[in-house]
């Protein structure tokens, strides 16, 4: 995704170049030389990482396995494998999405990717509204992101890297576009942009310690569910629009983006948030194996329900 992030608002780069830094710098330039592979020869390289990848992500293939089979109860354990695998091998190319992510031009993005409902966010603000783009975690999200931040500027909230190095030359990339990205907690410039007839990208599928959240069913499972975004659109009149991004065959990637949420928001907070949760599972349902299983959606529960994943 593209970012107007100011060079004052990067870390420091001189303590970023200290020895203890330099893996993390070997990491960046294997990356910068990966991203000028072919990108079939790429994604097929980054396909292979997933035994590595399932060796570095152990403890979550019971989360993602618990979560499958909670949300899709008719699976048999054959279907349930299939899934995981497939999640899996969709990890792995994470990897190598965001090395071409980083690098990759206006015309690779437009070659590769493709946008269908864009005119419901032109309708949106041609009518003087911002749009919240409710979207889920997917595992080519990043892909995504920056697909359709070629296309129009983009305000997202973000989780910044908790590796300085890795902060550092994303925000420094992410300067050459035109969006905002934006700490998850900057609640406030969130509203600004959207006042402003602007897009926000929010991912709506996070289990956070918040006590502005209520319980939404979420596949039938009880989720908390942050009610952030039904706060954000009625301070801002912002349109509601639910997207996402899609791998498809052939190295192809397509952003869908579904027709606004009429009537929305209500006056009854819990609707709403049902409303969104059921078009997070819509979202989820275009490409069930690209979900992002691993994250513990299920972390939090009602009183006196007992722990949903296993310690």
């Amino acid at each position: 995704m593209t970012s107007a992030t100011k060079a004052s608002d990067l870390p420091l780069l001189t303590p970023l170049l200290a020895p203890k830094h330099w893996p993390s710098w070997l990491l960046i330039a294997a990356m910068w030389l990966f991203s000028h592979l072919p990108f079939s020869w790429g994604m097929a390289l980054s396909r292979r990482l997933k035994p590595l990848v399932k060796v570095l992500m152990k403890s979550r293939i019971a989360i993602a396995e618990r979560n499958i089979r909670a949300c899709f109860p008719s699976l048999n354990d054959a279907e349930v494998a299939d899934m995981l695998e497939k999640n899996f091998t969709g990890l792995a190319s994470m990897v190598g999405e965001t090395a071409y992510a980083w690098w990759g031009s206006k015309a690779f993005f437009e070659r590769l990717g493709t946008i269908s409902g864009l005119e419901h966010i032109q309708a949106a603000k041609t009518a003087g509204h911002g749009v919240i783009l409710i979207t889920i975690h997917t595992t080519c999200m990043e892909f995504g992101a920056h697909i359709l931040g070629n296309q129009l500027p983009l305000t997202a909230l973000y989780r910044p890297y908790s590796n300085l190095v890795l902060e550092w030359v994303s925000q420094k990339l992410r300067q050459k576009g035109q969006g905002i990205v934006i700490g998850k907690r900057n609640i406030r410039m969130a509203v600004r942009a959207l006042r402003s007839n602007g897009v926000l990208w929010y991912t709506a599928d996070l289990d956070v310690k918040t006590r502005k959240s209520l319980f939404i069913p979420f596949f039938g499972v009880l989720a908390s569910t942050l009610e952030a975004p039904v706060q954000l659109a009625r301070t801002t009149n912002a349109v509601v629009i639910p997207m996402v991004p899609i791998r498809e065959p052939g190295n192809r990637y397509r952003v869908k983006i579904l027709p606004p949420l009429e009537n929305f928001p209500s006056d009854d907070i819990e609707a709403d948030l049902t409303r969104i949760n059921a078009a997070s599972e819509q979202l989820a349902l275009m490409a069930p194996d690209q979900y992002w299983w691993v994250h513990r959606r299920f972390k939090s529960r009602p009183p006196g329900e007992p722990p949903f994943y296993s310690s």
